[in-house]
């Protein structure tokens, strides 16, 4: 009787690495989560399997995408120097944060979270493409410094004026 209770809590995992609901537990920005990702979209089939054989060198990576993975925080991006485009959308991700390293970006999608503010985005002076498409952001705010900043995506927010936006930012084609 005894041998069989040391077998059983031998077998059970600690608490903490047991993952209860997969689907609703937060996602988090991790070195695992990103070359995960990154294998996921660039490459299918067999040369999916054989590139997993070699280490994802980070600084090659220029897209990412980590759509669907009930992320809160933006973080550990850092690791990431050369991304050129980086899909967050359909996350629960409610501020811009810890992406100002990222300076080479040229596309964010950081729609359907919740988001309140766009703020924390002056650094990324070569984005061309932001979208904020379906967030909580209520004013059109701190896009002064994006000069190179083609597409803005603000639909289905609670914006309700242009206030803040000179006509010099808008670009009608």
């Amino acid at each position: 009787m005894e041998g069989d209770q040391m077998n059983n809590s031998e077998v059970q995992k600690p608490l903490v690495d047991e993952v209860i609901y997969p689907d609703i537990e937060p996602g988090i920005i991790n070195r695992a989560l990103i070359e995960s990702s990154y294998l996921k979209d660039v490459h299918r089939g067999e040369g999916r399997r054989l590139h997993q054989l070699e280490p994802v060198v980070l600084e090659k990576i220029r897209t990412l995408r980590l759509e669907f993975n009930n992320i809160l925080r933006i973080d550990h991006l850092w690791i990431l120097p050369n991304l050129t485009k980086l899909c967050l959308n359909c996350n629960k991700i409610e501020t811009i944060e810890n992406i100002d390293m990222l300076t080479n970006l040229k596309d964010l999608n950081l729609s359907f979270n919740f988001i309140e503010k766009i703020e924390n985005l002056d650094t990324l002076v070569n984005l061309e493409v932001l979208s904020l498409f379906n967030n909580k952001i209520e004013a059109i705010e701190n896009i002064d410094m994006l000069n190179k900043l083609v597409i803005i995506s603000l639909g289905n927010n609670l914006i309700d004026t242009v206030e803040g936006v000179s006509i010099n930012q808008i670009r009608i084609k």
